[in-house]
């Protein structure tokens, strides 16, 4: 027999908000495991994709502590989702969609190229982080709050000729 095919125990609860909702089933999950460690449980969230990140942090909070410390954040964890996060949200899409923007407008607000600067997905970013605030900073205070591809570029040779370094 399938031991799937019926669950053991199926409960429904209503609370007041979505927080303490996955609060209840977080707390749930772990006490199910404490009493048995073999069991496989499924927390079933109709609108996944607008709990999953308070989910995955309640689940860590629970059952990995440790994966707080910046040296454990990718430490392998006791559950997964059986949803991934939509494309369009992952950092590196986004600093990818950032960078593209930039090229298909004339007049780009400040924000977009500040984006652009500070991400970490491209070019040298570790050895380049200072000189790309600094010169997000200048560009902050002495361009305009709109900008062509071309007049920021020009803008950023006048900075580093006016000693602004790269390197």
């Amino acid at each position: 027999p399938n031991k799937l095919a019926t669950p053991a125990h199926a409960q429904h609860i209503s609370l007041e908000n979505i927080d303490a909702e996955c609060r209840a089933a977080a707390a749930w999950a772990k006490q199910q495991l404490d009493n048995n460690l073999n069991s496989n449980i499924a927390i079933i969230a109709p609108q996944l994709s607008t709990v999953r990140n308070l989910l995955a942090d309640l689940l860590d909070d629970t059952f990995t502590p440790a994966s707080a410390r910046p040296a454990l954040f990718e430490c392998a964890r006791p559950y997964n989702f059986s949803l991934g996060t939509p494309l369009i949200g992952q950092p590196m899409i986004q600093a990818a969609l950032n960078l593209l923007r930039l090229f298909s407008s004339y007049r780009i607000p400040q924000a977009d190229f500040s984006k652009v600067l500070l991400s970490p997905f491209w070019s040298n970013y570790q050895q380049e982080a200072d000189a790309r605030a600094q010169l997000d900073a200048r560009m902050r205070e002495k361009a305009a709050a709109q900008l062509s591809l071309d007049s920021f570029i020009v803008f950023a040779k006048q900075q580093f000729e006016n000693g602004l370094n790269i390197a």
